[in-house]
């Protein structure tokens, strides 16, 4: 069946099967526009399709030479290189996070008494330096993040960025309570 997809002003005709979902058709959405899937909202006769993304468009009453309203925005390419950039630094962050749980979890091992105290003052003083090198990661990460100038118009990345610091400033706050315990678990 021909669907014809409008987009602003323009106009874009697309075949597809009878039996197609609107995954599929939003594929073609992406071919035709540029606009990625995610940043995709199909609309006909005044529903939204996009949000069922799984079922076929026969399931909506799409029939052949049916218009189906596209909105959304192109990414620009240089917005998506600071994407690509801000999601390499969110896996640092993520891996940075799970191991300062871990660390945090030895440390209650360690103040719960599950250790020899001939142990007890080398496991702490590693402990220590394990969670000074987190915070200083940390550090250069949010140093990272200062140092990017991110266009106004790149409100997705702006947005990235900040959701990122937060995140950031969480892991050191912990890190930060982490150090207070193991202060008092050497005392």
């Amino acid at each position: 069946m021909d669907l014809i997809l409008v987009h602003g002003a323009t106009k874009h005709l697309v075949h597809v099967e009878d039996d197609s979902t609107v995954d599929e058709l939003m594929t073609l959405v992406t071919e035709k526009t540029q606009i990625p899937n995610f940043n995709q909202k199909l609309i006909y006769k005044g529903v939204a399709i996009s949000k069922d993304n799984v079922k076929l468009l026969k399931e909506f009453k799409i029939k052949n030479n049916s218009k189906i309203m596209v909105i959304g925005q192109r990414h620009d390419p240089e917005e998506e290189s600071i994407l690509k950039k801000l999601g390499e630094t969110e896996k640092t962050v993520e891996k940075m996070n799970s191991s300062v749980a871990e660390l945090n979890s030895d440390i209650d091992s360690v103040k719960k008494g599950f250790m020899e105290k001939s142990l007890l003052s080398k496991s702490i003083e590693r402990l220590q330096k394990i969670l000074l090198k987190y915070t200083e990661d940390g550090m250069q990460a949010m140093e990272f993040l200062d140092g990017m100038k991110i266009d106004e118009k790149f409100k997705d990345a702006r947005l990235k960025k900040k959701s990122l610091i937060n995140k950031i400033q969480s892991i050191l706050d912990k890190c930060d309570i982490i150090s207070d315990n193991l202060s008092t678990a050497n005392s």
